[in-house]
C-alpha cells in the first residue's frame, strides 16, 4: 500500500507545483515515488521538468470508471537519472472537471500503487471554475490521500482571500506550508492569522527564494531542498517497506 500526500494551494502561482516536485525529489532519494499532476485547470508539472511525456497523462485515467494500480502505472513516465521517481503528466491544452468530482475514481489506485509514496499536485482545486462547494471539494480531496498540505505564500495581498477560502473549505487534517520570502516580516503574521481563523492545523514555515525557484522552473531543474521530507515528518507507516 502506498502513502499518498496531496499538495494544493488556494490560487495558482503560490508555489504548490514547485513544492510538490521538491518533496517528491527528496523522498525519491531513498524511496520509490510516483508524482501525479492532478491539476484540472491544466497541469504544468511536465513542462517544469522538461519531461518527454510520450503521450501519457492523467487524461488517460479520467474516462475510466474504476482506476487500478495497473492503469495508474500505464500513464507514468520514468524521470531520467532518478530511478525511484516516476511522473504522471497533467492535462495539456484543455481543462478538466473540478478535482473533487473525479478524485474518487483514482483514490483507490493511489493507495494501491506499486510505490512507497504518491505525491499528488492538486493545483488550486478550491478556485476551480467548475467548483460547486469548497467544503465538499476539501473533504473529497483529503479523503483521497493520507496527508494534505496547503501551500501558501506569505504575501499579505493573497492572505485575506486564502483565509476566506480555507474557512469555507475546512480541509480535514490539513497542514499549512507557508513559503516565507527571505527577509520578510509578515511570515509571523501569516501564521497568526491562520491560527486565529483556521485553528488546529500544523503550520510549517520555509524560507523561500522566489528568484531561485523561478530560475529552476525556467531552466527545467529541480529545486532541491535536502531534508524537506524529514522536516515535514513525512515517513512511511510502521511495517511498510522500501520498493
Amino acid at each position: 500500500m502506498s502513502y499518498a500526500i496531496g499538495i494544493l494551494t488556494t490560487r495558482p502561482g503560490q508555489g504548490a507545483t514547485t513544492f510538490a516536485i521538491s518533496l517528491a525529489w527528496d523522498l525519491s532519494a531513498t524511496h520509490s515515488v510516483l508524482l501525479v499532476d492532478f491539476d484540472m485547470a491544466g497541469g504544468t508539472l511536465a513542462d517544469a521538468l522538461e519531461l518527454d511525456t510520450g503521450g501519457r497523462s492523467i487524461a488517460g485515467l479520467l474516462t475510466l470508471s474504476n482506476v487500478d494500480g495497473v492503469a495508474l502505472a500505464a500513464q507514468a513516465v520514468a524521470y531520467p537519472g532518478r530511478p525511484r521517481l516516476s511522473v504522471i503528466p497533467g492535462l495539456r491544452g484543455f481543462s478538466g472537471p473540478a478535482p473533487g468530482r473525479v478524485v474518487t475514481r483514482v483514490e483507490r489506485a493511489f493507495r494501491a500503487a506499486d510505490t512507497d509514496f504518491v505525491v499528488v499536485d492538486f493545483g488550486a482545486p478550491l478556485a476551480h471554475p467548475d467548483l460547486e462547494s469548497p467544503r465538499a471539494a476539501g473533504e473529497s480531496l483529503a479523503a483521497a490521500v493520507q496527508r494534505t498540505m496547503v501551500v501558501l505564500r506569505d504575501d499579505p495581498t493573497l492572505l485575506p482571500g486564502s483565509v476566506q477560502l480555507l474557512k469555507q473549505a475546512r480541509v480535514p487534517q490539513a497542514d499549512f506550508v507557508v513559503l516565507r520570502k527571505r527577509g520578510s516580516r509578515v511570515a509571523g503574521m501569516t501564521a497568526d492569522v491562520l491560527a486565529a481563523n483556521v485553528p488546529g492545523a500544523p503550520t510549517w514555515m520555509f524560507d523561500w527564494d522566489e528568484r531561485r525557484g523561478d530560475a529552476a522552473t525556467y531552466e527545467g531543474r529541480i529545486l532541491e531542498q535536502p531534508g524537506l521530507a524529514r522536516t515535514l515528518r513525512v515517513a512511511l507507516p510502521a511495517g511498510s517497506g522500501t520498493r
